[in-house]
Parts: C-alpha cells; structure tokens; sequence
C-alpha cells in the first residue's frame, strides 16, 4: 500500500472556529483534528461587531450585501492631508489568541481595484496610547469587478502608527499573536493616489494554520465524537430490514461500520442501503456554534481505510444551503486490506433526493457527512463491515494559484 501522504495535494488551507460576531473570545484549537472550516468573520456578517472610523471629510458605510459584506464611502483628501476610511471589529470582552495561526486570508467577492489594508492590533501598553495605537499592517490590490482572494502572513505585518512605519528597535513594535484586540480594515489615499468613492465585498476572513490536511473525523486525535453519529437504514425510507451499526475500536482511533443489508424489491429493481450520518445542526459535540462545515477552501476529500471488506461504500456531503441535495463519491475497497480513496471535490457526483442531477455545483457549506453501504442496484448483500482510520480534507497551497500582493505603503 502506499503512504497515505502519497494521496495527499501540497498542502491545505485551514479555516479557524470563531466567534468574534457574537462577542466571544477566539481560542487557538487545541488539535487540527478540532478545527472546522468556519471563518473568523463570514459568511454571515455581524454588522453590530463593526465600526466605522475616518479622516476628516471623508466617509464609510458597512451594510449587508448578497455576496457579503459592504464596506463603502467617499475619500476626500485635504490640501496637505491624506485620507483614509476604516471598518473596524472590536471584541467587547476578550482578546484574540492567534498564536497558532500563519495566516489571514482575505476573500474578496468584489472589489473596484483600490488598495486596502488589513491590519491588528494589540492593547495599548500605556492609557495615553489609546488615540495613536501601533497597528500592524498588511495592503492588498482588489481587482475592478471581480473577486480575489489575499493570504496575508502574519509574520509579514508591519507596525505603523499615525500612518508612519515604526522601527522595529521599539518595543511596540513587535507584534503579539496571543493578544489582538481589533481588526481593521482600511482604504486610505495613498499620498493622494486614490480618493473618490470605493467599494469592497468581502465574503470572509479567514484563518490559516498551514497545516498539511484537515481531519474531518479521525486521524492521530481520535476526532470521531461517536455521539454525533445517528444509524439510517432503508426501514425508516422505504420499509426495508436492512441494519447499521457503528463502534469505535482500537482505543477509539478507528471506526467500525457494519451491518447487514436485506434486499427489497421496490418498483421492480432490489434495493437496500444501510448508513450512519454526522449532522452539525443537532449536534452538541462541536465546538463551533456554526452548523455546518465550509468546504469552499478546499480542493479533494480522502476516505483512509484500515480495513475493507471487498465491498463499494459512499462518503455523502449533505448540502446546508438546499434541502435534499449531496455530493456523493462511492469508492471500492479491498477484502482484508488498507486503502485510501481521494477524490477532487469538482468531481463529486450530484445528487438531489438520491438521483443523479446535471449541472456543475459546487461544494459549499456543508450540514451532515454519512457514510454509506448501498445494494448498488441489487449487486450487493448480507453482511458488511469497513473500519475507517478517518476522512480528512486538502487542497493546493495558495502560493500555487493566488497572487500575494506586498505594499507597505498605506
């Protein structure tokens, strides 16, 4: 068998459990087994997390647009004077604790080709700092009319305070991932080379570990939280007798799937499927309030299997955005033997209320994972048993397909 890493793409992006919108502190996740694909902020945006800050006679607006988040306004720039406009997000009890964290990746859904800015900051070390406080900085160039996505690594920020790089001889100005109090983002004039209106939609920000693959469930972090696993059996769709049933073995690093499938006849054709399924919405287990997975980063999805019994089985993505509709990709495994099965997400079958669909949709977000042992049209039956090392995700590194842009002149 070859090395599970064989399988694997470069490298993965990994998106951070957060809860800035509602207030709450940001922790850094204990394993990568814990961390879920769930923006810092997005895609559902908390206005009230936001604030707007300007430059003389200039303005800003945030609201809610259908791809994301709008911030807007008007650069005015004075004789002898910059200007600059900024949405602000300020956790009204606790800091961020970034410290596991190599990256904030911005995902534009539309720009107008202006440089903005993402910048953080730490509490200020003295009370007389708080009306000039060291910011550090990272610009980026939007495109006119179309989305693009940033990766800012947090090692490249650089200080700035009243609009002025700060030496690095300060002591300030070394920046503390384990406490950032405020995130902004900024359109500022450039030293008079842009002004007039602007306007940026962000469909997120998100955190990025620079881990080598996501664990769904599985892997060395034992991730499998049985509880949030419930049977689903064709006796409660169509009336069979078919079983599932599921355990967790080898100290709990590993899942065992088994059951018995008993062939129905239904409208001629012999059917029977026997499944378990993890669904985020009724689950208390995870530790993001968010219910479902965001899948939007990430390019291929990997079934690592410890033992298999010869027969197909499905791994089926459930859709949070429309009811009824999965991606499902159906993999053979060996008798006796280990295997893994990767998959690209763009190559997911389509399916609505179990029936293949035409038409390219993209996995998105993401409500419930099942895996599933299915009679294949009557070619399978009887007794069934796969034992699952985990399911994990991963996806081409973004220095391979995404321009990173370093101005640090705003």
């Amino acid at each position: 068998m070859k090395s599970r890493r064989s399988h694997l793409l470069p490298r993965v992006v990994v998106a951070a459990i957060a809860a800035a919108a509602n207030g709450e502190s940001l922790t850094t996740p204990e394993s990568s087994s814990n961390l879920c694909q769930t923006p810092l902020f997005g895609p559902y945006w908390a206005l009230g997390t936001w604030a707007t800050h300007t430059g003389p006679s200039s303005s800003a607006s945030l609201s809610l647009a259908q791809s994301g988040f709008n911030f807007s306004g008007e650069l005015r720039v004075l004789p002898a004077a910059g200007a600059f406009a900024s949405a602000i997000a300020e956790p009204p009890k606790h800091l961020h604790d970034l410290s596991n964290w190599q990256n904030i990746v911005v995902n534009v859904a539309h720009g107008d080709g202006h440089f903005y800015s993402l910048s953080l900051r730490n509490p200020v070390a003295q009370p007389g700092d708080a009306e000039s406080p060291i910011v550090f900085r990272h610009v980026f160039k939007t495109v006119a009319g179309m989305p693009s996505t940033h990766l800012i690594p947090l090692s490249t920020l650089v200080p700035y305070k009243r609009g002025h790089v700060v030496e690095t001889s300060d002591p300030a100005a070394v920046f503390d991932k384990t406490k950032v109090d405020a995130i902004y983002l900024t359109c500022a004039s450039l030293y008079g080379r842009q002004e007039g209106k602007f306007m940026m939609v962000l469909k997120s920000l998100e955190l990025d570990s620079g881990a080598d693959e996501l664990y769904l469930f599985g892997g060395a972090e034992r991730s499998w939280r049985p509880s949030s696993w419930t049977e689903v059996t064709d006796n409660l769709l169509v009336g069979g007798t078919s079983v599932a049933k599921f355990e967790l073995i080898d100290g709990g690093r590993r899942l065992k799937f088994f059951g018995t499938l008993n062939l129905r006849k239904d409208s001629g054709v012999s059917r029977a499927f026997a499944s378990i399924v993890s669904d985020r919405r009724y689950s208390s287990k995870y530790s993001s309030s968010a219910p479902f997975w965001d899948f939007s980063l990430w390019a291929a999805l990997t079934v690592s299997v410890a033992r298999g019994d010869g027969k197909a089985y499905s791994v089926n993505l459930h859709s949070a955005a429309e009811s009824g509709f999965e991606h499902s990709f159906v993999f053979q495994t060996i008798n006796g033997e280990a295997s893994a099965h990767t998959v690209l997400l763009s190559q997911l079958a389509s399916k609505r209320l179990g029936e293949d669909i035409e038409g390219d949709k993209a996995v998105s977000l993401v409500r419930a994972i099942s895996l599933k042992c299915a009679s294949m049209g009557g070619k399978q039956e009887g007794d069934f048993e796969l034992i699952v090392d985990g399911i994990y995700l991963s996806t081409p590194g973004f220095g391979e397909r995404v321009p990173l842009h370093s101005h640090d002149e705003l």
